[in-house]
């Protein structure tokens, strides 16, 4: 998606108002009304949504703020190197863009051995709903060389999507993967409705081609369904999937490790749920579909009080694990060290 100039990364829609635009990540399916239900309030934040552009000199300044009401963080990066981070608030505030000493980013960049190009600036969103109104500065799209050459897509819970009350969300393990993989992740994580819904499986085909894909089928539909309609769902979610894919390597998780009897899920249903996902994978997923265990990608040590969503070192931990077996399944680099650069 191209708005003056720069690049809207990880966006699915433009909401446009009078004076401007909002940026949201929300998958619509046209069969159903989202505006009715406020379950679905969450997929229309700026979560994950990214802003890039070469900059040519001088300074870039973007106008931005969040909906009525709510307030988000922007984290500015120069390449990976982060350049600034601001508090938006539903006032308008202007971020900024501007070189620093630019012999001391290549250096940077150079040591993290940055996928970036060291003059791409990232504006990256998170944890509301943004709305921007004007991008001003000697400005142009980024390059191909610009970018990692691995492209992959995440879908999930709020977990995957990075939502936690304890931590920056820029250190969500899918951001994490990113450095891990060298790699741009589209985050499809949606807090509270990961629903596994056989027409999100046919618009993530849609997109494009993928060097792999991801999939968390978390938390959420334990408390929203039982076995039987859980183990449907994922049959034709992956049937779908690898249907239109059949040779994009897939990497498949259950739910992550959770307190699930502190959340009244019986024992019996909780391993019901991970057996259904395994069987899927197995029976449906295609030659191509990986299924791991996210028993064995995060420990209960490292969750935050709610028993459910991990605290920052699960999250270096999910990314570690979760790359590890994403890069041997489809057959990419493996960086472990740039998880820390």
């Amino acid at each position: 998606m191209i708005w003056n100039n720069a690049e809207l990364f990880n966006a699915e829609e433009m909401i446009l108002q009078e004076d401007g635009f909002y940026a949201t990540r929300r998958l619509k399916n046209p069969e159903q009304s989202y505006e009715k239900d406020n379950i679905f309030i969450q997929n229309k934040t700026s979560h994950g949504v990214e802003l890039r552009f070469r900059l040519n000199g001088g300074a870039a300044r973007l106008v931005c703020r969040t909906a009525a009401g709510a307030s988000g963080k922007c984290y500015a990066f120069i390449g990976r190197t982060l350049l600034a981070e601001y508090a938006v608030t539903e006032e308008e505030t202007e971020l900024v863009a501007e070189m620093t000493t630019e012999s001391t980013v290549f250096s940077i960049e150079k040591q993290r051995n940055s996928p970036y190009g060291a003059k791409l600036f990232r504006f990256v969103f998170d944890g509301a709903e943004f709305f921007f109104k004007s991008l001003t500065g000697g400005i142009s799209l980024p390059r191909a060389e610009d970018l990692p050459k691995v492209r992959g897509l995440v879908y999930g819970s709020s977990i995957t999507a990075g939502y936690s009350s304890c931590f920056l969300p820029a250190l969500s393990y899918v951001r994490l993967m990113e450095r891990a993989l060298d790699a741009q992740i589209e985050n499809l994580g949606f807090a509270g409705v990961c629903l596994v819904e056989e027409w999100i499986a046919r618009r993530i085909a849609a997109r494009g081609e993928y060097d792999f894909i991801a999939l968390e089928f978390g938390v959420n539909v334990m408390y929203r369904m039982e076995e039987e309609e859980f183990s449907r769902r994922v049959r034709d979610f992956l049937t779908s999937l690898s249907a239109a894919l059949p040779e994009t390597p897939v990497v498949c998780t259950d739910c992550f490790t959770f307190a699930y009897w502190q959340s009244g899920i019986p024992e019996k249903k909780y391993r019901a749920f991970k057996g259904a996902v395994k069987d899927a994978v197995k029976t449906c997923g295609g030659k191509h579909c990986l299924y791991v265990d996210g028993e064995t990608l995060v420990g209960m040590k490292h969750l935050s009080a709610d028993g459910v969503h991990p605290d920052v070192f699960g999250h270096f931990d999910i990314a570690k694990n979760f790359a590890r077996h994403i890069a041997a399944h489809a057959k990419i680099a493996l960086n472990e060290d740039a998880l820390f650069l």
